[in-house]
């Protein structure tokens, strides 16, 4: 039995902050590259 904790609008946000803190991560790296 597999319980769905997650709605579609939760995971949405979860993408949207990994994204996020991705291009964060990016944008720093080409500060100290560039």
């Amino acid at each position: 039995k597999k319980i769905n904790k997650y709605t579609k609008q939760d995971y949405q946000s979860w993408k949207n902050q990994m994204v996020y803190q991705r291009m964060q991560e990016q944008m720093e790296r080409e500060k100290i590259d560039g």
